[in-house]
């Protein structure tokens, strides 16, 4: 974990993405989506945050981000330049 730390970044210039299977330096153009899934399977709430850049889609748990994907996602999307 403390090689991949920290695992996501966002600035009004980008999003840099540095994960274990990821590693890319997307600027705000190349980023389709930013969205906050959850799902559940077997009685068990799974939440992930999805960047979806076109050839590049990262897959973010709760743990790995340190905060809830939801808002993480809104936090994403508020740095985004209109």
């Amino acid at each position: 974990d403390l090689v991949f730390s920290p695992r996501l970044t966002a600035s009004r210039a980008g999003i840099v993405i540095n994960a274990p299977l990821t590693r890319a330096s997307l600027a705000w153009d190349e980023v389709v989506a930013i969205r906050a899934d959850t799902r559940f399977r077997r009685g068990l709430r799974s939440s992930t945050l999805e960047i979806d850049a076109g050839s590049v889609l990262a897959v973010f748990s709760k743990r790995a981000l340190g905060a809830d994907p939801a808002d993480a996602a809104a936090r994403i999307e508020a740095l985004r330049p209109r």
